[in-house]
């Protein structure tokens, strides 16, 4: 029988004339030493029973068999640059491919596969994407690891319990306690975090692993964190087969979880933990050193305003605070207001306008009661509407522009934030969240000597520095609401459709709020002042 040929057009006619006298797919099959399944899928692709010509079955195999051929983000121009605008929003390929059939539910011509947007991204040489645009991925590697590898370099861990012999309620998810873990390693590969995640809840812990990534210390580490967790919620831990779960015993012995492990080169048997990772990659990326721990909003706007690295703030300064009842904006209204300096506060509403009040703020800009519109269109920003915010700002201050600008908001409002900024002054950014890819009118800032610093969480002075202020009484948590675990869902929406102030939390695992208070006189001293924003 022949195999893995072509079929050739003498065989294509003898289809087209037995079709027409009656007899099966089968039938041919056996007449041309062909598989029986091979003459259907002829038949199938060009037309069926009825249309089928040797001809056009023929010239449709030529024309798919010519290369190169043609991709698809090249042959069409709407699925480009949908594709753009999802790379650009930091969306992951897997994200955009779903979301497209979402998007255009009618449109079959408006589908790619992941696998389509990885490989025009890896192969930029041919122009299918714009080379920055690899920059949107959250790994940012510049290459694709070959997933057929089956070679095993590393040695076997000690008795090892494979993933097969988890019990079966893992499966479905349908009882709570039982994780998955791995290790995100940092800048050099000295440094690292861990990552937890519940498969039923899918609720995520992340544990620093400081000083290298020993067995010992991993294992202890880990261990410390999941004793933290109510017996019902320690069932078992998935983990892949690095050498740092050496002492995987010693965990079990510790907290009475076993450990299974997967097989090598499957990280779908743990999926929930490898999408968290990637997710993670988002804001600790490759090269990112993670020695200096997770955000921290109160070190992050300290380094941000008053730390050299960020814009020095001194006494007198104006400084512009975009989104000053948020939950940067309010610890960088605190801090400015203790620093002798003189905020200027942008809100979006009368209610967040009357919070900053209450914190001390008198210069306050509620953005939507004066109907800013920073852009005419999409492309076309309007110094007109410039103009008007700079003459608000200093109708506030009695002619003054701000020495510094607070800048998260991002593209919505990056125009207008190197506009209004004094001359000499400072735009300090941390974010972007209407939108990463910025655009300004550079003559605003360069013959104006302004300059723009990126300031990103903080070091270890800066976080000493930054709770010192809290534990002073200077500066107070913005905590406007606390939620339940089953709440988590909703305290991610509310925060999404900003209908939050400050900062929200979540209580993990503890049965109510207070468990950590220490100082239950010092608390009662500035009681006020930690709940200003609840209940707003």
């Amino acid at each position: 029988m022949a195999r893995h040929t072509q079929l050739s057009i003498e065989e294509r006619e003898t289809i087209s004339r037995k079709l027409s006298q009656g007899k099966s797919a089968r039938w041919i099959g056996g007449l041309l030493d062909r598989h029986h399944s091979t003459i259907p899928r002829e038949i199938e692709r060009n037309g069926g029973e009825v249309a089928y010509r040797a001809i056009d079955a023929q010239r449709r195999c030529d024309e798919n068999r010519l290369r190169p051929k043609e991709r698809k983000l090249e042959a069409s121009p709407q699925l480009h640059d949908a594709v753009n605008d999802g790379l650009r929003e930091k969306w992951s390929p897997k994200q955009i491919s779903e979301r497209l059939k979402t998007e255009f539910p009618d449109d079959e011509d408006i589908r790619v596969s992941h696998e389509t947007i990885y490989e025009c991204l890896y192969l930029q040489a041919r122009g299918e994407l714009r080379t920055e645009l690899t920059l949107a991925l959250r790994k940012g590697r510049t290459r694709r690891v070959n997933r057929s590898r089956t070679t095993v370099t590393r040695g076997r861990i000690v008795d090892m319990v494979n993933i097969s012999e988890r019990p079966k309620e893992a499966e479905d998810r349908a009882v709570p306690g039982f994780w998955e873990g791995d290790l995100i390693i940092g800048k050099g590969n000295r440094s690292q975090i861990a990552t937890l995640v519940e498969r039923t809840t899918r609720f995520v812990m992340l544990v620093r692993i400081p000083y290298g990534r020993n067995a010992e210390r991993v294992a202890y580490l880990l261990a410390r964190k999941m004793e933290t967790l109510p017996e019902f919620l320690r069932n078992s831990v998935t983990w892949d087969q690095g050498k740092e779960m050496a002492r995987h015993a010693d965990f079990t012995v510790q907290t009475g979880m076993p450990v299974y492990f997967c097989d090598p080169h499957s990280p779908w048997q743990r999926g929930s933990n490898e999408n968290t990772n990637g997710l993670l990659r988002q804001y600790f990326p490759k090269g990112a050193d993670l020695s200096l721990g997770l955000v921290n909003s109160t070190a992050y706007a300290y380094r941000q305003l008053v730390s050299h690295n960020g814009a020095n703030m001194k006494q007198g300064d104006v400084l512009l605070i975009w989104g000053a009842s948020g939950g940067l904006g309010s610890y960088a209204t605190q801090m400015t207001l203790h620093g002798g300096a003189i905020p200027v506060c942008v809100v979006s509403s009368l209610e967040k306008a009357e919070i900053v009040h209450r914190m001390g703020a008198d210069l306050v800009i509620d953005r939507a009661a004066e109907g800013y519109q920073f852009w005419t269109d999409e492309h076309t920003q309007n110094l007109r509407e410039w103009q008007r915010f700079g003459k608000k700002i200093r109708q506030l201050t009695g002619g003054e522009d701000p020495d510094i600008v607070f800048e998260h908001p991002g593209r919505e409002t990056f125009g207008a934030s190197v506009y209004v900024t004094h001359r000499g002054g400072t735009i300090v950014t941390c974010a972007s969240t209407s939108g990463f890819m910025h655009s300004y009118d550079n003559r605003y800032l360069w013959m104006n000597l302004k300059k723009v610093i990126g300031s990103y969480f903080a070091n270890y002075r800066e976080a000493w520095e930054a709770n010192r202020l809290i534990a002073k009484g200077l500066v107070h948590p913005t905590l406007s609401r606390v939620y339940p675990l089953a709440g988590t869902g909703q305290a991610a929406y509310d925060v999404h459709r900003n209908r939050h102030q400050g900062k929200v939390g979540v209580l993990c695992f503890a049965p109510e709020e207070g468990l950590g208070v220490r100082d239950s006189a010092m608390r009662a001293r500035h009681l006020e002042a930690i709940n200003r924003f609840r209940g707003v």
